[in-house]
């Protein structure tokens, strides 16, 4: 079972299209999720609640976390934090590999046309030095 958590966004889908061509069974989870390719489980869940995580990703062999959040600095400081340990400790308890979909805000933005594994963390914004504490 493949597990996409925060379906229902554009790498979310692309994703689940990509892994339903490969005939993996698939499961998508959200809020309120919505079937991609018609042949996925769904299941609805809120990631800031990890009961509700643990039930998400139980009997996965892989979950990729893809979640979005609302464009403000306020509800990344607070849900952020909260949505990486539920994951990373359900993940961790259930023994399923976990693939981020990382975005570039803690990096220097010098580096952003040529990043590598030593591009190095420099954030110019709120949001960025939240995703920063957590990579810490």
């Amino acid at each position: 079972m493949q597990t996409i958590l925060g379906a229902g966004g554009a790498i979310a889908n692309e994703l689940a299209k990509a892994l339903a061509v490969k005939g993996e069974p698939i499961r998508l989870v959200s809020r309120h999720p919505q079937t991609v390719t018609n042949n996925e489980q769904l299941v609805a869940a809120d990631l800031t609640n990890l009961k509700g995580v643990y039930k998400a990703v139980k009997g996965s062999k892989v979950a990729y976390l893809t979640v979005g959040l609302p464009y403000n600095t306020r509800i990344w400081q607070k849900l952020w934090p909260v949505i990486m340990k539920n994951v990373i400790n359900a993940c961790e308890k259930e023994q399923v590999a976990l693939v981020f979909f990382d975005n570039s805000y803690m990096y220097d933005p010098d580096y952003l046309s040529k990043m590598t594994e030593e591009t190095p963390a420099r954030p110019i914004s709120r949001k960025g030095e939240i995703r920063q504490f957590i990579a810490e």
